[in-house]
């Protein structure tokens, strides 16, 4: 499914084109920080400025093509209070880093 490039910031990483923005967002009782592939395969979301360290979470929903998995997992403290370019290609990078330990966890930061 295609996702409107409107209000959104584009990043390149890896020859692979995101769309990135910060949005109300249910999960996360607050902002979240969205990284999506225009076509849908890759969404990411991670708290904006999170207050509870416990909270570091991030949300992932990858398509089939990804050796990715989908769910909440926790993460390193990516710097959300200012974002930046940089701090949108770290998280991108990590998630699709084929070395990264993935700690499944539920919407409050409990481990499974």
């Amino acid at each position: 499914m295609a996702v409107s490039r409107k209000r959104k910031r584009r990043i390149i990483v890896g020859k692979r084109e995101y769309l990135w923005w910060i949005a109300v967002d249910d999960d996360f009782c607050g902002k979240a920080l969205r990284v999506v592939s225009p076509d849908g395969a890759f969404h990411v979301k991670i708290p904006y400025a999170p207050i509870d360290p416990k909270r570091n979470l991030v949300d992932i929903t990858a398509g089939p093509n990804l050796y990715v998995p989908s769910g909440f997992f926790r993460c390193p403290l990516f710097k959300t209070t200012a974002v930046t370019p940089r701090t949108v290609r770290d998280l991108i990078e990590w998630v699709l880093d084929p070395t990264t330990v993935w700690l499944p966890v539920d919407y409050n930061g409990n481990e499974v």
